[in-house]
């Protein structure tokens, strides 16, 4: 039996794909009733959920442990440590490109050293090597959370008006889409700090809207809220930058979905805007004064619209909607089928580990 974890929505989200093949593969898993993993499994997978409080008698029964990791969550990770100390080979997912070291040692312990470092591509492992991993865990997989994206794709197929009435979108405007994401709870107020990434949401969104006023005549703004968001909140702060713009802010079961709609999609650093460049929608990335090297990579992606400074935000903006305006059909990217096969990797890597 291999014991699954993960706390915060990106690692619950690779995490779950990896087991669902596990189990199809006729290798039984148990996934701890802990943080977004435990709360968002799908109906039918929850019998296999155990009690937080009973994960280290499960440790004993296990031949495995995998975990997604977290920035704050130090829960799967102590788990990790556990599993370590009972001779069980240990598997990390990563699901982001930042905090390759931090995510193994951010409870104080030490760095921990899984056995298999699951990273998405090339970039990651040599972010992950440069920031002191040792490269013989790392597994170059592609990203398991990704699979979603065939569905999107599929809904894309049809016709814009039925794509529109889904999400209650008007007619003849373009719908843009804002990722938001809670800057200040994870990383403080203060974006002089050393482990600071430059910049919050409430500055990226007020820039983002005052761009928007020249053409808010022929758009439409949703706002969607990170899972750790209070959309309440959210909506007061579009509120008060959003002028002229029209737009709301909806959550969704599954953020990613309201991609099938979308003409346009700005954001900051969200694997969201990976999706949407995946997707090949016009994808646009605002980081003003950005100070972390990983979360940069969006300016290295061809075709993505990115801005580093409060002044380049206009410009950026312009050429963005200039591409949404053109009309061409959105068509996925070739690296989205490489990642599409990233749970399958991990699964086969997993299961050499019980050989």
């Amino acid at each position: 039996m291999i014991l699954c974890a993960a706390g915060d929505p990106g690692g619950s989200r690779v995490v779950l794909p990896v087991m669902l093949e596990l189990e199809r593969r006729g290798l039984p898993c148990r996934i701890l009733d802990h943080g977004y993993l435990g709360r968002e499994l799908p109906a039918r997978l929850r019998p296999l959920l155990i009690p937080d409080g009973d994960a280290g008698a499960v440790l004993e029964e296990a031949a495995c442990y995998v975990f997604g990791s977290s920035a704050s969550d130090a829960r799967p990770l102590g788990l990790a440590r556990a599993a370590r100390a009972s001779g069980l080979p240990v598997a990390h997912i990563l699901d982001n490109w930042s905090g390759y070291a931090s995510r193994l040692e951010h409870d104080g312990l030490g760095r921990l050293t899984p056995d298999i470092y699951a990273v998405m591509d090339e970039e990651a492992k040599l972010g992950a090597i440069a920031d002191g991993v040792p490269e013989e865990c790392l597994r170059i997989t592609g990203h398991p959370g990704l699979g979603e994206l065939t569905g999107i794709v599929r809904l894309r197929r049809e016709a814009g008006a039925a794509r529109r009435k889904r999400y209650d979108l008007p007619e003849g405007k373009l719908h843009l889409v804002f990722v938001n994401e809670p800057l200040r709870q994870v990383l403080g107020h203060d974006i002089a700090g050393e482990r600071h990434c430059g910049f919050t949401e409430d500055q990226v969104l007020a820039l983002w809207a005052r761009s928007l006023q020249a053409v808010r005549d022929r758009v439409f703004a949703t706002i969607l809220p990170h899972p750790k968001d209070d959309p309440r909140e959210l909506a007061e702060s579009w509120s008060a930058v959003r002028g002229g713009v029209p737009g709301r802010v909806m959550r969704l079961p599954k953020g990613r979905e309201i991609l099938s709609a979308a003409d346009a999609v700005a954001g900051m650093a969200s694997i969201l805007l990976y999706d949407s460049w995946l997707l090949g929608l016009p994808t646009l990335a605002l980081q003003p004064g950005v100070r972390q090297e990983p979360i940069r990579r969006f300016s290295r992606l061809p075709g993505l619209h990115y801005a580093d400074s409060g002044a380049g935000v206009d410009g950026a903006v312009r050429a963005w909607l200039s591409e949404a305006d053109s009309g061409s059909a959105a068509l996925p990217r070739q690296e989205l089928q490489f990642h599409l096969q990233a749970p399958a990797r991990i699964a086969k890597l997993i299961g050499e580990l019980l050989k």
